[in-house]
């Protein structure tokens, strides 16, 4: 963000969320994508339920200082959660398959990927639905551009529109994204 309102980048094309507090310093285009982020739990025939309804007494981990971190925090612990904070989302699974967390919760992509490189067959797998807080994740990921570049910010959003229209944005999504991210 510094360097785009510096002048250094027009765009920032950087998965960023599209949030109200984004918001107040940039503009966005439509969101191109969206992934939201997920629950891990040990695999089981009846996995833990990650609903805030029943989280009472659930041992919760999560990648410090990030807005999964915050989300939990807002949500979870008031019902009952505790919370735990590691540095890196493999540490919190690598505390999961060795049973000193119920759940861990973070970006799905990231925890995807270490589920499937770094976790394999360790017992752990996504569990309930992904979770929908536009005022902790936003509402998609968007282009940032500078206010005064209007003109640019409609032109990348045609283009967006376009990539969508005809299915290249889908294709390419597909051959990056290992499930929808729209």
């Amino acid at each position: 963000m510094p360097s785009l309102l510096g002048g250094r980048v027009d765009l920032l094309v950087a998965s960023q969320p599209i949030t109200e507090e984004a918001r107040r310093v940039v503009e966005f285009t439509a969101a191109y994508h969206h992934i939201a982020p997920r629950f891990v739990g040990r695999d089981r025939s009846k996995p833990i339920d990650p609903r805030p309804a029943t989280a009472s007494g659930l041992r919760i981990g999560v990648r410090a200082g990030t807005a999964h971190a915050v989300h939990l925090g807002a949500v979870y612990a008031p019902a009952g959660a505790e919370i735990v904070a590691y540095p890196t989302e493999a540490e919190a699974l690598a505390a999961l398959a060795g049973d000193r967390l119920d759940l861990v919760f973070g970006d799905a992509l990231a925890l995807f990927d270490l589920l499937d490189l770094v976790f394999d067959n360790k017992g752990l797998r996504f569990v309930g639905r992904p979770v929908e807080s536009p005022r902790h994740f936003g509402a998609g990921a968007g282009i940032a551009f500078r206010r005064e570049d209007a003109d640019l910010g409609r032109s990348v959003d045609k283009a967006l529109f376009d990539l969508d229209r005809d299915g290249t944005l889908g294709r390419i999504a597909g051959r990056w994204f290992p499930f929808a991210i729209r």
